[in-house]
């Protein structure tokens, strides 16, 4: 599966994990460090059902569109996301003593912040980067990024909870600052 994307960071996730679940550590290493090569993280996750729905035949009747579409999104509610166990076990906090590995750490975090495009991509990028000590700079100006995005998000959908802005607004800055990033050996 990873062949056929290689420069997402998505199918790198399942070969991780299938990595994992076969107890080899070299292989899940192996893919934790080919997604952070990645130039994107697209989990690309309505595609199925998006190209499903458009070959129904405009003519059918209501009750079998609405049928093969009840069908359609029962697959899609069954697809499998990606897991970001292996990621999170092999940038565990109290392995950032490695310089490799923080580096492939710190490349994967911001793949996942400056190029995913999910929520989980943004908050597992931002822990690794944290765990591998991006410079605090990056790491705030993404939280900016962030609360000017759930911003938007808050105003398009009508919403007025200053409040709730301004409470995940001192949220960000409760948050303690990264530690310096360790010369590599």
């Amino acid at each position: 599966m990873a062949r056929l994307d290689p420069g997402n960071v998505v199918p790198w996730l399942f070969v991780s994990v299938e990595a994992m679940q076969r107890n080899d550590a070299t292989g899940a290493a192996e893919a934790v460090y080919r997604a952070s090569l990645a130039t994107e993280s697209r989990l690309r996750e309505f595609v199925f059902a998006n190209l499903a729905l458009s070959a129904l035949p405009v003519d059918w009747p209501p009750r079998e569109a609405m049928l093969a579409s009840a069908q359609v999104l029962q697959i899609h509610a069954a697809l499998t996301l990606p897991s970001y166990l292996a990621v999170a076990q092999y940038c565990a906090k109290d392995r950032m003593h490695d310089a490799n590995l923080q580096q492939t750490c710190d490349r994967l975090a911001r793949v996942l912040m400056d190029r995913g495009d999910t929520l989980i991509d943004y908050g597992i990028g931002r822990r690794l980067g944290e765990r591998a000590g991006g410079p605090a700079d990056w790491v705030e100006l993404n939280d900016a990024r962030f609360a000017t995005y759930t911003q938007a998000q808050v105003e398009r959908a009508g919403l007025s909870d200053a409040a709730l802005i301004q409470r995940y607004r001192a949220g960000l800055q409760r948050r303690p600052a990264p530690p310096a990033p360790s010369a590599p050996r």
